[in-house]
């Protein structure tokens, strides 16, 4: 039956992507780890968000540099943040874009201890892994390129955008994968910069805002 066909093929494809997952050409050419995809539920997890997080897998990385193409920046001058950073794909791939800090936010404690050998492979600098639900992260009030490979649901998505709100310098928003842009519109903190088939790039309202009445502040004085 063509039903029974389809259905095996899927479960081999996954068990082949779990635990015997073909090397990303990507991880060929950096010798580094980030290939296969992985059940957030075979992963000892300690948050009760687990349930709205999505499996591992790395993001393409012609995907990536689409996306961050969108974002019109000196990135020396951005800390990027990957919230669900996984074994740190992104986070290499940043890296190569220049950013002056990278920061890695995932709530599986294993993924971030292969993240972190990845990194030290490649000798990086000015990059951490913290082990952290990425809707209780608190950002630092600096400028941000905040990224997520559609790593979560919108449950965790509006914790991210309500921790979002303290920020007072120019975020970026890069979503890959970008499932859920109806919160993000719904929210109206960011308006779209860019909405493809594959992304959404996104620009926070309230920093642009803060930089304009600062302007209008300077020209009065």
């Amino acid at each position: 039956m063509p039903f029974l066909s389809n259905l095996y093929r899927r479960i081999y494809r996954r068990v082949r992507e779990e635990f015997f997952p073909l090397t990303h050409p990507f991880d060929q050419t950096n010798g580094v780890n980030t290939s296969g995809r992985l059940n957030l539920r075979r992963l000892a997890i300690d948050s009760p968000n687990r349930k709205h997080g999505r499996d591992y897998q790395g993001v393409e990385p012609g995907r990536f540099s689409d996306a961050l193409a969108e974002v019109h920046e000196d990135f020396s001058a951005f800390t990027f943040i990957d919230l669900g950073s996984g074994k740190g794909r992104a986070l290499m791939m940043a890296h190569q874009l220049g950013f002056g800090r990278l920061i890695g936010v995932e709530f599986s404690p294993r993924l971030a201890e292969i993240s972190r050998n990845n990194l030290a492979k490649l000798e990086l600098r000015n990059v951490q892994v913290v082990v952290q639900d990425a809707a209780e992260f608190r950002f630092p009030n600096e400028p941000l390129v905040v990224f997520t490979f559609n790593s979560f649901g919108p449950e965790v998505l509006r914790g991210v955008l309500t921790n979002l709100r303290a920020q007072t310098n120019p975020v970026y928003f890069v979503y890959v994968n970008a499932v859920h842009n109806s919160t993000l519109l719904t929210d109206q903190l960011f308006y779209p910069l860019a909405t493809s088939r594959f992304h959404s790039v996104w620009h926070c309202k309230l920093a642009q805002d803060v930089r304009e009445v600062a302007q209008q502040m300077n020209a009065r004085t």
